[in-house]
């Protein structure tokens, strides 16, 4: 409709409509023929079959828009995929870092027009690129192909590695107590709960005789699985003067829409517990960033120390629930010590 038929479905004259513009985009009733019917009884009196079809579209556009992000730009407009054309000259790009790509979903998510930054087309790779991706490719199927031989073999062996630590990149500290013998602080924090009230972590920790502290995001499946779990165990960590807080990562910053998203899926799940955010870039928030594996669970001190090893995966699981209540009973202990 843009290229083909104006070129070649013409008058007499050798010119041909503007198919795209007069029969499917919308824009023009909307700017135009609308707001000059509404003001001139002649031009009214002229809409005609094209206008009834214009106008029928615009609203199916209008109500498609309740539903899906921008429908019109999505499927119908062509002028994304012109400019589509001119990517790989463009001096603006995203690039991924796949060293650091733990292929969380985040980015597509948060893409209302559902592009998936980690993935890359096979046309933007030369053909040297592509045969050495092959190749590599192959070494790590070779690879996966004996790993699954290994843990065939030796079960008992697999099962300790999937339950194992979570593994922290090199050269950070934030997930990992300092070689000197003495206990990593949780970073502080100045930020809000999810009904706007302010919290200090130096206050929140110093009133608790153990704080649980569980990371999560709303769309991750195990972390929603384990809410119901978490309010029952901050009920108990009440009777014993502790207390258990979520941080929804989507939330930080305050972003609006996640805290309401946040809520109603706490809401649903019956979790009462307290939820706080802060900003991403102080001190917690950088901390919240090296994590890479959710749900994230810490265990803190009065003093705000961390106690033990992060406890990876949700504590729905066996080793997950009995790791997490030998570090809250040593926290216990110590503090009435």
């Amino acid at each position: 409709m843009v290229f083909l038929l104006p070129a070649f479905l013409v008058n007499d004259v050798g010119m041909g409509d503007p198919f795209f513009c007069k029969y499917l985009c919308p824009q023009g009733v909307l700017e135009g023929a609308i707001p000059l019917s509404l003001t001139s009884f002649g031009i009214r009196a002229a809409l005609g079959s094209l206008f009834t079809w214009k106008f029928s579209l615009l609203l199916a556009v209008i109500v498609l828009s309740i539903v899906f992000y921008r429908p019109f730009c999505k499927w119908l407009c062509p002028l994304g995929t012109f400019y589509a054309l001119f990517n790989r000259v463009s001096l603006f790009q995203m690039k991924v870092d796949k060293n650091k790509c733990v292929s969380c979903g985040k980015c597509a998510r948060a893409c209302k027009m559902d592009v998936d930054v980690t993935k890359t087309p096979k046309d933007q790779f030369t053909a040297d690129e592509l045969k050495l991706l092959q190749g590599e490719a192959e070494k790590i199927r070779d690879i996966e192909d004996k790993l699954t031989m290994l843990e065939e073999k030796y079960p008992d062996i697999a099962q300790e590695s999937i339950d194992g630590d979570m593994s922290v990149p090199a050269g950070s500290d934030m997930t990992t107590p300092p070689d000197d013998g003495s206990m990593q602080k949780f970073p502080a924090f100045e930020g809000k709960d999810l009904d706007g009230n302010t919290v200090k972590s130096s206050e929140l920790f110093s009133k608790n005789a153990v704080t649980v502290v569980n990371f999560w995001f709303t769309t991750c499946n195990p972390c929603v699985g384990e809410l119901s779990e978490l309010d029952a165990l901050n009920k108990k960590l009440a009777e014993k003067g502790g207390a258990l807080i979520g941080v929804n990562t989507f939330t930080l910053d305050g972003d609006e829409a996640a805290i309401s998203e946040a809520k109603n899926v706490l809401a649903k799940k019956g979790a009462t517990y307290q939820n706080v955010y802060f900003a991403s870039d102080g001190e917690a928030g950088k901390f919240t960033t090296n994590i890479f594996a959710y749900p994230t669970t810490y265990v803190v001190d009065r003093n705000g120390n961390i106690v033990g090893d992060p406890i990876v995966g949700a504590i729905t699981e066996k080793k997950q629930a009995e790791e997490l209540q030998a570090q809250i009973d040593k926290a216990l202990s110590a503090d009435m010590g």
